[in-house]
């Protein structure tokens, strides 16, 4: 358990580290694409100015987003064997072997036309 949460945790950071980072970029380049626009028209940038702004924004960074997609895939699928290992820790395996094991016991007696409340001696009669 303890080696899934820190891994999880180092995604989360890198996640956030990456999106934090990404933000102040985009809004520091969006905030000089207005000054630009006001001071080549004289006018607020319009919504078909914004629009070719963010499409140059994300071909221009494009290779940046397709390097964290794929880091943070491969650090999430490494995470995979640490999760189930940590779910089936937690798991009470005694206490589903038993209901396991009672559940087949009852499957058997069905099968062979055997009521299971029933009790039986060691010959197999019903005792009442």
């Amino acid at each position: 358990m303890a080696e899934y949460n820190r891994l999880r945790q180092d995604i989360q950071l890198m996640h956030h580290s990456f999106w934090e980072h990404n933000n102040t970029h985009f809004a520091n380049a969006k905030a000089q694409f207005e000054d630009n626009v006001i001071t080549l028209t004289g006018n607020p940038p319009t919504p078909a100015d914004f629009s070719r702004f963010y499409k140059s924004y994300l071909q221009s960074n494009q290779s940046r987003h397709m390097e964290y997609n794929k880091r943070w895939w491969k650090a999430n699928s490494e995470l995979l064997t640490p999760a189930l290992r940590a779910e089936v820790g937690a798991l009470d395996i005694g206490a589903a072997a038993v209901g396991v094991a009672k559940g087949l016991k009852t499957f058997a007696f069905v099968l062979i036309g055997m009521d299971p409340q029933v009790r039986r001696n060691a010959q197999g009669v019903s005792v009442r």
